[in-house]
């Protein structure tokens, strides 16, 4: 199986580390679905987040949850292959049996449900605000719930598409469309002439309880754990030991450099007075933030089924047990016959996005959703479970080279290792930070 092409660079010899991922189309249209499943509706609550820590514990945090968020997709696709499994919740039941696929299952509903809600928030947020500043009044066709319904309507024939990798065009265009949005804040802040005097008096290190709300928005930041193996298995099978590259690229050449502009820039420039709704309120008439504006609400609508494909398929599982293939077909081939259709997925997603829309019109806080959600389930799918699943994962059939380039052996799966070191480290923070961040959420208000 070292041999495969199907196996990541982390279980394969050194050898493939070498191969030419940057030639591989497949490579970059992975990277846009994995960076925009990520990339999104975290990107206005940041200069809010580093305005209660600092500058530069912000951008420590930012680089922080970059490295740890790429070490758990490597978890994850690392007992994935293992254990031959090709979505998280059925590798929980694999590895930690079927109280662990549940606990999983349960968090990734509540979680997805929770993001779809965020985006179909910041969506309506941002529609009204470009029709204001078009000069439309107020009328019924510019309320919420009306917004609210055409985006989930819209979004429902998007959520037929079959698997994530069919959504790669797509989501190189909502790349393109946050790109735009990176490039307007950059330029509207260092067209300041006072940039570098706001910069220089901006404060280092500002530490309060409140501090510990960036937590969660923060562990929110990187979210696209839940996609990295319905990615992989996706992916064309020659392409699949590319998917350390894929990782890499979407953390650490996308979405960081992303973070870091969006959480300090803002905060050097409008100081102690940033809000989460900085796009909305700096820079009055701006023709260059409403175009962001527009472009963050194409983004966000294109990013809409990288988050509602894999609830879908969770329900699908779950409840109705329909087989993603044939009986005594294939797990994957180009033979397999697929049983599930457009019939199937459509009801799905109209009671899903019931749940959405109801969510959008009982909170139509954005900082409040994504405080709860990052404090509980988005601290355990991005770092509890798949530090927990690597350290329970099944026993190599054969010496492998892992993530950190240790021998691993059959009789030392728990062995003290530096990837076993790293796994601990991270479910005990995990596990530390959920759990203040949440208390905080429930009694202070939010960022």
């Amino acid at each position: 199986m070292v041999g495969d092409l199907e196996v990541p660079l982390l279980l394969a010899p050194r050898s493939l580390d070498r191969t030419t991922w940057w030639a591989d189309k497949a490579v970059w249209g992975s990277v846009g679905n994995l960076a925009m499943t990520a990339v999104g509706t975290v990107v206005l609550t940041l200069p809010a987040a580093a305005k209660e820590t600092g500058w530069l514990i912000a951008l420590g945090l930012v680089v922080l949850f970059a490295v740890l968020s790429d070490v758990s997709m490597i978890f994850l696709v690392h007992c994935g292959v293992l254990c031959g499994k090709d979505d998280y919740e059925q590798l929980g039941k694999c590895i930690l049996g079927a109280r662990g696929a549940t606990a999983i299952r349960t968090s990734l509903l509540v979680l997805l449900v929770g993001s779809l809600t965020s985006v179909n928030i910041i969506v309506a947020d941002l529609v009204q605000s470009n029709l204001a500043n078009f000069g439309v009044g107020v009328h019924w066709f510019t309320s919420r719930w009306v917004i609210y319904l055409v985006n989930l309507t819209a979004m429902t024939f998007f959520s037929l598409i079959k698997d994530v990798y069919a959504l790669r065009h797509m989501s190189l265009l909502a790349f393109c469309s946050i790109l735009i949005v990176f490039i307007a804040v950059c330029t509207e802040c260092f067209s300041d002439p006072q940039f570098l005097e706001k910069a220089a008096a901006t404060p280092p290190v500002t530490l309060s309880a409140r501090t510990f709300l960036t937590l969660p928005v923060l562990a929110m930041a990187y979210l696209a754990q839940f996609q990295v193996l319905p990615l992989y298995h996706a992916m064309p099978i020659e392409s699949r030991r590319h998917i350390n590259a894929v990782i890499h690229i979407s953390n650490f050449g996308v979405a960081m450099p992303m973070y870091l502009a969006f959480a300090l820039l803002p905060f050097f420039v409008l100081g102690p007075s940033v809000s989460s709704d900085f796009l909305y309120t700096a820079w009055p008439g701006s023709k260059l933030m409403t175009a962001a504006r527009i472009m963050l609400a194409v983004a966000n609508i294109l990013k809409y089924p990288l988050i509602s494909l894999p609830l879908r398929d969770i329900l699908l599982d779950a409840w109705l047990h329909v087989p993603d293939v044939a009986e005594g077909a294939p797990n994957e081939g180009e033979g397999a016959e697929r049983r599930r259709s457009w019939r199937l997925y459509l009801p799905v997603m109209v009671a899903v996005h019931c749940v959405v829309f109801a969510g959008s019109m009982f909170s139509s806080d954005l900082g409040q959703v994504l405080d709860l959600m990052g404090s509980s389930t988005g601290c355990l799918i991005c770092f509890v479970f798949p530090s927990l699943l690597y350290l329970c994962r099944p026993s190599t059939s054969s010496t492998s080279t892992t993530m950190l380039g240790e021998q691993e052996h059959t009789q030392s799966k728990m062995a003290v290792t530096p990837s076993n070191m790293v796994a601990v480290a991270m479910l005990l923070s995990g596990l530390l930070v959920g759990s203040i961040a949440f208390t905080l959420t429930l009694t202070l208000p939010t960022l």
